[in-house]
């Protein structure tokens, strides 16, 4: 006969069993939920991650294996977000300054997103270079309504008055780590040919999440820095992008300010008086009617 704890034993055992199993399933789902990790980064930042060819390669052999190229970029979640706050119509000029690889630019693509054209503008060629070879592999419908951009410090070069919408993801280059205005005139130059490139109706779309975590009100610093540029604030939100680690991102939604005294740049930064655009680097198409200018390249932010 069993004594009570032997009895105990025995109905108890039936039940941790059960609740080992429930765990272990829980966390095959939890592994089945992870993002696959990046084959390509966001943006050419360390001087390991320049190397175009290894990252061609990788395209070719995700689309011969028959593969979206879109995972190759990690979690999708953040592109959906940004693209859903966009709302975004069929006849939508926009510009995503600060592209990287373009991660948001294969996403709308992928996926029908509507829009009329898409200027993909980074400061750093090598990324464009990437950028462009793999739209052009991929052979997404709407490949011919996306135009690759390099900048330069001091101008996105874009056409004037052309934008309806113009975001910026993860490209803070106004502001310091800490989340103090910066002092380099060229940054507000920059920050100028934006709201020249906008339609008098367009918005600029700021999607920022705090390079150190300990700075203070880092979504006050975007709205004061660029609302002093000839911008005012329509919307703003904390948001969850689905990022691992990332956090929370401010997301600003600003319109020009038609009556906003914008100071003049230095003269020693003015662009001369009827300067035209500066010819295409290598490794870009060639120029289409209406295209930007195209510019030397400088280092790119990190998306």
């Amino acid at each position: 006969m069993l004594t009570r704890t032997e009895l105990r034993r025995c109905l108890l055992a039936p039940a941790v069993l059960a609740l080992l199993l429930i765990g272990a399933c829980r966390d095959d789902d939890e592994e089945d939920d992870r993002p696959e990790p990046a084959q390509v980064p966001s943006s050419f930042v360390e001087p390991s991650e320049r190397d175009v060819a290894r990252y061609q390669a990788i395209v070719r052999e995700t689309l011969s294996a028959g593969k979206p190229l879109h995972p190759l970029f990690g979690p999708r979640s953040r592109s959906e977000r940004v693209v859903e706050k966009l709302a975004l119509g069929p006849d939508d000029v926009v510009a995503d300054v600060g592209c990287g690889t373009g991660a948001l630019a294969l996403l709308m693509l992928e996926t029908g997103t509507p829009f009329q054209k898409l200027y993909a503008v980074d400061i750093d060629a090598p990324v464009i270079e990437f950028l462009t070879f793999m739209l052009d592999e991929s052979k997404a419908p709407g490949r011919d309504r996306v135009e690759t951009v390099v900048s330069t410090e001091i101008d996105v070069s874009l056409p004037p008055g052309s934008l309806d919408v113009l975001l910026m993801l993860n490209t803070p280059f106004y502001l310091t780590p800490e989340g103090q205005r910066t002092d380099d005139p060229k940054d507000a130059l920059c920050l100028q040919s934006i709201r020249r490139s906008l339609k008098p109706d367009g918005k600029l779309h700021v999607f920022e999440r705090a390079l150190d975590p300990t700075a203070g009100d880092w979504c006050a610093a975007i709205q004061q820095v660029i609302g002093e540029q000839g911008f005012r604030v329509v919307e703003t939100e904390m948001l969850q992008l689905g990022v691992p680690g990332e956090g929370e991102h401010c997301w600003v939604s600003f319109a020009v300010d038609a009556d906003a005294d914008v100071p003049p740049p230095p003269n020693d930064l003015a662009p001369p008086p009827g300067s035209g655009p500066l010819p295409r680097p290598p490794g870009q198409g060639p120029d289409r009617e209406g295209a930007p200018a195209h510019t030397s390249p400088g280092s790119a932010g990190a998306r």
